[in-house]
Parts: structure tokens; sequence; C-alpha cells
């Protein structure tokens, strides 16, 4: 028929959703689209997420947020978190596909997943801290640890691009492993120091779950979340 709107594959993922597979472009990645408004490119073993919807994202966080932080202080940080993130995109010129990219990434990281390798519970710790610096990029701190070079790699994309940070976070937090812009793929578990906390981080983390207000971390030390982005940077 003249008004068939997709010629390709489709897929069902584990929860049901439907992807379209479509053909390889011209730079020789494959195509994938969803049916709420996301658009993949795969290549080789990078996949990148190109496009989402802004409003079906939202309000999937919105959902998701309430079932990651049961205790009502906790949500209610993060849930301003996300208000203020809205006033801070918008003062930064952070378009709304970038804003919807940067959803896609934190539901990643918030939705339940039975094979990811971090916990649900320590993936909404690190859906909390990225969330607070993307809304101040300056609260990213290297720490006693020497990755300057990289740190601040990490808080230009927050203040830019936040999107590409909670990519490389979710995937970590997902699978354990990233790949590079070059197609490596870099198992983070196999690096010295893994992807668990390490002791300043751990520090943070204590504070994060038990203090009281909106202080995440103390000032100038390094959390969680910024352990494993930089440690996959400078990989």
């Amino acid at each position: 028929k003249d008004d068939v709107f997709f010629r390709g594959s489709i897929v069902a993922d584990g929860d049901g959703s439907l992807r379209y597979v479509h053909g390889t472009d011209e730079n020789g990645y494959v195509v994938i689209d969803s049916i709420n408004g996301s658009e993949m490119k795969l290549k080789g073993d990078k996949l990148e997420y190109t496009a989402a919807n802004l409003t079906a994202e939202a309000a999937t966080l919105a959902n998701l947020a309430k079932e990651a932080f049961p205790d009502a202080a906790r949500f209610e940080r993060f849930d301003k978190l996300l208000k203020d993130f809205d006033v801070e995109a918008a003062k930064r010129g952070i378009t709304d596909e970038k804003k919807a990219l940067l959803y896609l990434q934190v539901n990643r990281l918030l939705e339940a997943n039975p094979m990811a390798v971090l916990s649900q519970a320590e993936r909404a710790d690190l859906a909390e801290q990225m969330m607070s610096h993307a809304v101040h990029p300056r609260t990213v701190d290297q720490g006693g640890n020497g990755t300057c070079n990289v740190t601040t790699l990490e808080v230009r994309n927050y203040a830019k691009n936040p999107e590409k940070n909670a990519q490389l976070l979710a995937d970590i937090a997902i699978n354990g492993k990233f790949v590079s812009n070059e197609g490596v793929t870099i198992d983070m578990r196999a690096l010295e120091n893994g992807i668990k906390p390490d002791v300043e981080a751990s520090r943070a983390l204590k504070l994060q779950r038990e203090g009281d207000g909106a202080l995440l971390k103390a000032d100038g030390s390094r959390d969680w979340s910024s352990q494993l982005t930089e440690n996959a940077m400078v990989n």
C-alpha cells in the first residue's frame, strides 16, 4: 500500500516493547527506532542513542522516580533536581533533544533490570549523583585523584552535553563495560579498581544515603558517578 510507513525488521524486547530495525545507513550504522520515539544507531558493538521523545521520557522518568526512591525525602530531593535541571537547561541553551536523551539514560538507570551488574538501588544512587552534576556541573570534583584532564571534560559535558556522560555511566552501571568511539570494548570490571566505589566515593555514598538536606557529598570530594566516568575516560 502507498501509506506503508515502515519497511524493515520488528524486534520485541524483553519488556514487550517493539523496535524497528532499518537497513544500514550511508555511514555503516544500523538504525533502530522504538515506538516511544527513541532512535539508536548500531555499528559493530557500539550503540549510540541519537534521538528521544521528551514527553515520553519525562513521563517515564516521573513514574520510575517514585519507585526508585521510596523514601519521601529522597524522592523530593531527586524531584527537585529534575525541576532545577529544567531551569538550568533553559539558561544554558540545552535543547529539548538533549534533555530527552539525558532522561532516556536516567530511565535506563532507574528501570528494573535483573541483568544489570549493579543493583537497582545502586543505579538509583548514580542517577541522583548524575542529575546533581547536570544541574550544577561545578560540583564535579577529582578529589584526591590525578584525573584533572578528564574531570575538565566531565564538567564540560555536564554543562553542554549531559547526555554524553549519562550514556557512558548507564552503559557501565548496566553492562559493566562500554564501547569507545574507536569501537573498542572496555570492561570496567577488569580494571584495577573495578566498578565498586572507592573509599572516597563510599564516604560520599554514606552521606547521600543517610545525610539530611540537599548535600550529596563533601565539597571537593569525588563521588561514585565521577569515579566511574573519569576512569572510563582515562581508559
